[in-house]
């Protein structure tokens, strides 16, 4: 279920319970009826994934024919492992995050629908003296180790000719990072809104790398139970144009729509916004098979990303890539 209105300490709290109801409700004997139980989407903060939740408050999931239930966490690693562990039916993550996704038989993860690629949101922050990646030799920096955040700080280092290995990676949720960074125990972090956005604000932070350097690496997804896409291929299209109408309607009333999205944020409409607007790049609904045919854009993005993953030492075995391309039409 999601939480909106709530700060975002109390959010953080409601998803830890969410997901131990999650955990514990195979033991009460779930599902007594014939009916096709609701499709759980694990989620965390993210500018471009607040459409699935404008989706449920503008009730388009519903007019499409799918129940969906939203289950909200405080990070990719939270929702990748509740996927993992079959808490939830699909979650929300990057590349990195499908790669790394070690998931029972059956449950390989499926990329159904992408939402957008990160150009500029995703940043490595420092404080002053720090200004650039090099400084983060021997520095301690907080990442959230197995997600992307350890992606983008290895390709900060590639740029300068830098390694993993020369820094200390600090292992923190985004929430945590930021109070580490607050205090001074990490040099810096890596961090995406709304988390990113606090940090600035912080004296004498700056960012000192960000995913604008490197443009459609980063590619945000709807990862999805492979048993899923196959036996209810209906259900998982209806998502998606339940998906693309809540996009539609910040297209076409963008400041009702921004209002909805930006509290569950905890930020502005504006701030919110800008972030949208400045750091990430929706990828449309007319886009979608360009990227998720056998041969397109998501393929070849998704090799190199693992080709990065292992020379970095992250990765031994990855998930197999396998991409779910929408039918025709709207």
């Amino acid at each position: 279920m999601p939480f909106p209105g709530l700060p975002r300490a109390l959010r953080v709290f409601a998803a830890v319970a969410a997901s131990l109801a999650l955990a514990l409700a195979p033991l009460f004997g779930a599902g007594c009826g014939a009916e096709a139980s609701p499709i759980r989407i694990g989620i965390n903060p993210w500018p471009a994934w607040e459409f699935f939740y404008l989706a449920e408050v503008r009730g388009h999931y519903r007019d499409c024919g799918v129940e969906v239930e939203i289950v909200e966490f405080s990070s990719l690693g939270d929702a990748k492992r509740a996927y993992e562990r079959g808490q939830v039916d699909a979650y929300l993550g990057t590349l990195v995050e499908v790669a790394t996704t070690h998931a029972s038989d059956g449950r390989a993860p499926v990329v159904a629908l992408v939402t957008d690629y990160s150009n500029g949101a995703d940043q490595v922050i420092a404080r002053a003296p720090l200004a650039t990646p090099r400084d983060l030799v021997r520095r301690r920096v907080a990442v959230e180790k197995g997600s992307l955040n350890v992606f983008v700080l290895a390709r900060a280092l590639d740029a300068c000719g830098a390694s993993l290995a020369e820094v200390e990676l600090v292992d923190l949720d985004q929430l945590g990072m930021l109070e580490a960074f607050r205090q001074g125990t990490v040099d810096a972090i890596v961090a995406y809104p709304p988390v990113s956005l606090d940090a600035l604000k912080l004296p004498g932070s700056a960012s000192v790398f960000t995913s604008a350097s490197i443009p459609g690496e980063i590619v945000d997804v709807l990862a999805v139970d492979g048993a899923l896409v196959r036996d209810r291929a209906d259900d998982v299209e209806a998502i998606r144009r339940a998906y693309a109408r809540a996009v539609a309607d910040y297209e076409r009333e963008p400041a009702s729509a921004l209002t909805v999205m930006a509290k569950r944020e905890g930020l502005a409409p504006a701030e919110f916004e800008a972030a949208l607007r400045d750091g990430v790049r929706l990828v449309g609904a007319d886009e979608q098979a360009e990227y998720l045919r056998a041969d397109g854009k998501l393929a070849a993005n998704y090799a190199a990303v693992v080709d990065v993953l292992r020379r970095t030492g992250q990765l031994d075995v990855c998930a197999e890539a396998a991409f779910a391309a929408p039918e025709d039409g709207p």
